[in-house]
């Protein structure tokens, strides 16, 4: 289960998190002050709502969702709904054989001390969380790379320390009793006691520093890069919205000016564009908008370069489709002579099929938390 706490914050209208684990911060509303905090709350009903119901959710949703109204509603004292605007998606990802991350980004300057904290040693690095593993069972350890090492401490079910392993050569083993149930995992060059954290920067992004930690009964013990179970509290998974045949996909601002027949921006003010660029997969696009008389459709690569105009002034809405990922602008006018402002053009509409359907503002999915004493 999560561990999470309440804060209070001066202004009540504002709630927010504190993760007992890992000290994460989760912010419901943008806050005005994020060093506002004032005290732990002595009423942890919310956290425990938010606890359980974010746990449903990991349980629930590792899977294609087609609808509208996903929930999770059965937590005593809780109520939570995210609802979703057509199709939607969330990726889900199943662990290999190496159980250890094997990113920079998720190790630190520092290692594991002998008394199981951690201390400051700038030549070795350690993994940022401790490593969950499995008791009473052996492990096969490797770095892929000559005189790197790796010292390891256990821990209990509470992150208690057990035991101090200490070095550990590659390709050796080493096996966790009935009670260890996490790694404190270090990694240091035996050579060389003047490297610093960029030097296993730099390893790690030559593909030099691999750290593989694997079942020692696993019989194909080459390298695999570390892909974890997602989505699970460690490794959440965001939910994308693919969007439906009635979802506004756009989102762009109108500038003054005109887009011309190569591509590029060029002043005049009998027409506007779009400020910028909107990225879409192919398939067939309706688009409508009010305000202008005519609107024309320019097609970029996803480097921004222009490839081609595939809708020229056109009155009215229209559908065009696109062969390929690539990016748009879109361009309106009312006449060659009348003046037109940004202001001018409103309830522009993007959107899947054929057929211009009744504008809707730009909206891709919103969560609602609904969480009651």
């Amino acid at each position: 289960m999560f561990k999470w706490i309440d804060k209070v914050y001066v202004n009540a209208r504002k709630r927010v998190f504190k993760n007992l684990d890992t000290d994460e911060i989760l912010n419901l509303e943008l806050l005005d002050d994020p060093n506002n905090i004032v005290k732990d709350s002595e009423t942890p009903l919310s956290a425990y709502c938010l606890n359980m119901a974010q746990q449903e959710l990991v349980d629930d949703m590792s899977k294609t969702h087609t609808g509208t109204n996903i929930t999770a509603h059965t937590v005593a004292g809780a109520g939570l709904t995210n609802k979703v605007y057509g199709f939607s998606k969330q990726n889900k990802t199943t662990q290999n054989k190496n159980i250890c991350p094997s990113q920079y980004l998720n190790w630190e300057s520092g290692y594991y001390e002998t008394n199981g904290g951690k201390g400051d040693q700038s030549s070795r690095i350690r993994l940022i969380n401790l490593l969950n593993v499995t008791p009473s069972t052996t492990y096969y350890l490797n770095t892929f790379l000559y005189d790197h090492n790796f010292i390891i401490r256990t821990y209990d079910n509470t992150k208690t320390l057990v035991r101090s392993i200490g070095n550990v050569n590659n390709t050796s083993t080493i096996t966790t009793s009935e009670t260890e149930c996490f790694l404190g995992v270090s990694i240091y060059n035996s050579k060389d006691t003047s490297v610093t954290y960029e030097y296993y920067k730099k390893l790690f992004e030559d593909n030099e520093l691999k750290p593989f930690i694997c079942l020692k009964s696993e019989t194909d013990k080459t390298y695999e890069e570390f892909i974890p179970n997602s989505p699970s509290p460690t490794y959440p998974s965001l939910i994308h919205c693919l969007g439906s045949d009635d979802v506004n996909l756009f989102n762009l601002e109108l500038e003054q000016g005109a887009i011309s027949g190569n591509g590029v921006d060029s002043v005049n003010n009998t027409r506007v564009r779009t400020a910028g660029y909107i990225e879409l997969e192919k398939g067939t696009y309706a688009f409508s908008y009010s305000g202008g008389k005519n609107a024309g459709v320019y097609k970029y690569d996803m480097d921004n370069n222009f490839i081609a105009t595939i809708v020229a002034w056109t009155a009215g809405s229209f559908y065009f489709t696109i062969t390929e990922k690539c990016k748009l602008r879109f361009a309106f006018m009312i006449d060659n002579n009348t003046t037109i402002s940004p202001n001018d053009v409103t309830k522009i509409k993007l959107q899947k099929g054929t057929v211009a359907t009744p504008w809707s503002p730009f909206r891709v999915w919103y969560s609602r938390n609904n969480i009651k004493k």
